[in-house]
C-alpha cells in the first residue's frame, strides 16, 4: 500500500484540480470531488510509515569439530540475456505502474472518463465511427506522463548514486535497455482496460449515438495502443541519451506542439499533412464524406515507435545489425510517411463526390405524411428518430401545406475536400433545393429537435437558413414566429416546450426567466449559432401563454386563420386577441448582427 500511495495521491490531485481548470460544470466538479477525494484520503492513510522492529542478532556458535562435509566450490552461471530481460522487464513495470507521473496519466483518463462517459453521456449524439476516433486524442495525457515515468525510470541509478554499482553487474546496459522497455505492456494494459470499460460505459449511457464501427476504426484503436509503447520508448530513449530531468518534459511539449501544427496546418481547408500527427484531426464531415488511411497511419506510427527504439539501443550498441536496422528504419518512416500522405484513389474521390453532387440517388427516406427524413447509408437509425421528432409536428399543420423533405447533405465547403474530390465537384457543392432542408449528422437531443422547428417555419413561409453575412431574419412582433414556436413544440412534455420558450441566458446556457438581450434570446432555440431567425422577448412570453391554453383550442385558430397568420404584416397582438389572450406589446427593436465570429 505504501508502494501505491504516490500513484493514488498523483490520480487524486489531477483528479481534483483537473476539472477546475479546464472549466466544468458544477454537477461534473459536485460527482468528481468525493471520487477523487476518497482517493486521496486513502494515499494518506496508504503513506504512513511504521515502525519495523528488528530481530536480535548473536553471532553462531563455534565448531568444535572438522568439517562434515567436503565444502564444494559454487559454480555461478548467468542466465541467457532473455531472462534477464524478463526479470528486469517485471522489475521495471512494477516501478513504472508505482510512478506518480503514472499516476497523474490514470487521473486523466478517469477524468475523461467521468465526464465523457458518466456526466455528459446523454448530449453524445456521433456516429460511433467518430467515438471510436477519438481514442488517440484520450491516448496522449496517459502517454505523456508516460514518457516522464520511464525517463525516471532509466536515470534512476544516477539520481541513488549507483552507476558504478551497475557497471560492475555482468549483465551489460544494453540488456538493462531491453528490461527498461519491456515495461511497455504496463500502459498498454492501461488503455485496453480504459477502452474497453469507456466503451461499454458509452454504450450504455449514450442513448443518442447511433451507426456502428467500420472496418476502418480497428487501425485507429491501434494506434492509440501503439501510442502506449511509443510513450515508454521515448522515455527510454531520453533517458539513455539526455539524462536532464527536463529532457522529458520538453520532449512532451515540443512534440505535442508540432503533432498540433501538422493537425490544423491549412485549417479551414483541406490537409494531407494531419496524418503525419499522433493524433489526427477529428473529421466535422461525418464518416459519410471520408476515406482516411487509417492503416497507413498506424504503420507511420509504429515505424516512428520502431526508429526511436532503435535510438534507445544504440547508446549501448552500435553494431552492423543496429546499423542496418537504423538505415531500415528511417526508410521505413520514409515510406510510410508517403503513404500516409498520399492521394486519396480515384474509386474513393469518385464514390464522394457522387454521394455530394447527387445525395437523393444514394439515400433511403421515411416518409411522414407530407414530409420525408431522407439519410446516406449507415445513418438509418438517426434519420428514425428525425422522422418520429417530426411526426407530431406535420400532424398539427393543415392539409394545404405543401411537403418539405429533409436530407442529409455535406456539411462544409468545396475547400474542406481533398483535391481528388473537389476536381470531380465541377459546379461546387450544390445548393439545397426548393422544398428541401437539411439533415444534420448530430443525434444529440437537441439536434434531433432542430427539424422540428424547420418544418414550422417552412409552412409559415420563414427562411430555413441564416442570410447570407450569418445574419437571422428578424420576427420580432410577427404572429407567424409565435405559431411557429407553437408548432415545434407539438408532442414535446411540458418541461422541454417550457425551455424552448424561456430563452437563452447567462447561467451555463440553462434557460431562465429573462434572456440577455434582445439578440440572445434568438438564438434560444433551435441553437446558439446559426439560427435562421430571431424574436423578441414578448413573442416568448406570447408563445408561453399559448402553451399554457388547451391544445384543441389553440389548433382550430391556427388552421382557420392560416393565411392570416402567414402574412408578415400580422402582429403577435393579433394573435393573442384570436385566441382570447391579452397583448404583450410594445416589441423590443431587435438589432441583428452576424454571429460567424462567435461559432
Amino acid at each position: 500500500m505504501r508502494r501505491l500511495a504516490p500513484v493514488l495521491g498523483a490520480i487524486a490531485a489531477i483528479g481534483t484540480v483537473m476539472p477546475l481548470f479546464v472549466g466544468v460544470g458544477p454537477r461534473t466538479f459536485m460527482f468528481t470531488l468525493p471520487v477523487f477525494g476518497g482517493l486521496g484520503v486513502l494515499a494518506l492513510v496508504a503513506s504512513r510509515h511504521t515502525a519495523v522492529t528488528e530481530p536480535t542478532w548473536s553471532a553462531p556458535a563455534e565448531r568444535t569439530g572438522g568439517l562434515s562435509t567436503p565444502v564444494h566450490p559454487i559454480r555461478r552461471e548467468i542466465p541467457p540475456a532473455r531472462r534477464v530481460v524478463a526479470a528486469l522487464a517485471r522489475v521495471e513495470a512494477r516501478e513504472l505502474a508505482a510512478s506518480p507521473w503514472f499516476g497523474v496519466g490514470i487521473g486523466f483518463l478517469a477524468v475523461s472518463f467521468i465526464a465523457f462517459a458518466i456526466v455528459y453521456a446523454s448530449d453524445n449524439g456521433e456516429h460511433w465511427v467518430e467515438v471510436i476516433a477519438l481514442a488517440p486524442w484520450l491516448a496522449h495525457p496517459l502517454v505523456g506522463m508516460v514518457v516522464l515515468a520511464a525517463h525516471r525510470g532509466v536515470t534512476r541509478a544516477r539520481r541513488d548514486g549507483a552507476d558504478e554499482l551497475f557497471d560492475a553487474l555482468p549483465v551489460g546496459s544494453s540488456t538493462r535497455t531491453w528490461g527498461f522497455l519491456g515495461s511497455a505492456w504496463v500502459p498498454v494494459l492501461s488503455l485496453v482496460v480504459f477502452s474497453v470499460v469507456y466503451g461499454t460505459t458509452v454504450a450504455v449511457r449514450s442513448p443518442n449515438l447511433y451507426g456502428s464501427p467500420a472496418a476502418g476504426s480497428v487501425p485507429v484503436v491501434l494506434s492509440a495502443l501503439v501510442l502506449g509503447v511509443g510513450g515508454v520508448v521515448l522515455g527510454v530513449a531520453l533517458g539513455r541519451w539526455v539524462r536532464f530531468a527536463l529532457a522529458p518534459i520538453v520532449a512532451v511539449v515540443a512534440v505535442g506542439f508540432v503533432s498540433l501544427k501538422l493537425a490544423s496546418a491549412g485549417d479551414p481547408g483541406w490537409n494531407p499533412l494531419s496524418q503525419l500527427a499522433t493524433f489526427p484531426p477529428l473529421s466535422s464531415q461525418g464518416p459519410t464524406f471520408t476515406d482516411e488511411p487509417a492503416w497507413s497511419h498506424l504503420a507511420w506510427v509504429l515505424a516512428l515507435t520502431g526508429a526511436v527504439l532503435l535510438v534507445a539501443i544504440a547508446r549501448h550498441r552500435r553494431d552492423r545489425t543496429v546499423a542496418v536496422l537504423g538505415v531500415a528504419a528511417c526508410l521505413l518512416v520514409a515510406v510510410t510517411g508517403v503513404a500516409a500522405t498520399r492521394p486519396m484513389p480515384g474509386p474513393s474521390a469518385a464514390r464522394i463526390a457522387n454521394l455530394i453532387a447527387d445525395p437523393a440517388r444514394y439515400q433511403a427516406c421515411l416518409p411522414a405524411d407530407s414530409t420525408r427524413v431522407c439519410a446516406y447509408p449507415g445513418n438509418e437509425e438517426l434519420a428514425g428518430r428525425f422522422l418520429a421528432e417530426v411526426t407530431p409536428v406535420v400532424a398539427a399543420l393543415p392539409n394545404t401545406v405543401p411537403p418539405l423533405t429533409f436530407r442529409q447533405r455535406f456539411p462544409g465547403q468545396l475547400e474542406d475536400l481533398p483535391p481528388e474530390v473537389a476536381r470531380k465537384l465541377g459546379d461546387g457543392v450544390p445548393p439545397v433545393p426548393a422544398g428541401e432542408a437539411t439533415l444534420g449528422f448530430d443525434g444529440s437531443s437537441g439536434a434531433v429537435r432542430v427539424p422540428r422547428f424547420l418544418v414550422a417555419l417552412g409552412a409559415l413561409g420563414v427562411p430555413l437558413e441564416a442570410g447570407p453575412d450569418g445574419s437571422p431574419a428578424v420576427l420580432a412582433g410577427q404572429a407567424r414566429g409565435v405559431v411557429a414556436i407553437w408548432l415545434a413544440t407539438r408532442g414535446l412534455d411540458p418541461g422541454t416546450a417550457a425551455k424552448i420558450t424561456a430563452g437563452r441566458t447567462a447561467h451555463n446556457g440553462e434557460p431562465g426567466p429573462e434572456p440577455l438581450d434582445s439578440f440572445d434570446r434568438g438564438f434560444a432555440w433551435p441553437q446558439d449559432c446559426g439560427s435562421p431567425v430571431v424574436w423578441s422577448a414578448q413573442d416568448l412570453r406570447a408563445a408561453r401563454a399559448i402553451a399554457a391554453i388547451p391544445e384543441a383550442g389553440v389548433l382550430a385558430g391556427v388552421h382557420q386563420g392560416w393565411d392570416r397568420w402567414r402574412d408578415p404584416a400580422t402582429g403577435t397582438d393579433e394573435l393573442l386577441a384570436a385566441l382570447g389572450l391579452p397583448p404583450v406589446g410594445p416589441f423590443d427593436a431587435v438589432q441583428t448582427r452576424n454571429d460567424k465570429g462567435q461559432c
